[in-house]
């Protein structure tokens, strides 16, 4: 089977399709909040102050956190071929993750773009994601 669209391989469309990349998978909030990756994100306490919001090169997602560790653009989530890449916006307390099953968290190096693997959590400041999909690469 292809483990980007899921058909087997000695089966074959004949159709060929050229259009928009379907949607990665999702961004899970640990307050509940899902988000679909098909589009580039901006996550922070305040995205919507970024040139690249403004451009409508980046959408934002607004991250409420009243502990004062969550910069205003805090880090980028980009879509680049079948990846979803994570980037820490040069934030002042960092970005970090932690793969399923991993103890612990790796900061990531700012401006420094990290491939998310299904089921990877994220911390930003004091708030937590975790990507799921059925589709990305594992």
């Amino acid at each position: 089977f292809c483990s980007v669209c899921g058909i087997r391989m000695d089966q074959r469309t004949g159709v060929l399709v050229d259009g928009r990349r379907p949607p990665l998978g999702l961004l899970v909030l640990d307050i509940g909040s899902t988000f679909v990756l098909d589009d580039n994100y901006l996550l922070g306490r305040n995205p919507e102050v970024d040139d690249a919001v403004i451009s409508s090169r980046l959408r934002p997602i607004r991250l409420d956190d009243d502990s004062g560790t969550l910069s205003r653009v805090h880090a980028e989530i980009r879509l680049e071929g079948w990846d979803v890449l994570l980037i820490d916006r040069w934030s002042a307390n960092g970005t970090y993750v932690a793969a399923t099953g991993q103890q612990g968290w790796n900061r990531v190096a700012p401006n420094t773009p990290v491939v998310l693997s299904p089921g990877t959590h994220v911390r930003t400041g004091r708030r937590t994601f975790t990507f799921e999909s059925p589709h990305a690469r594992l």
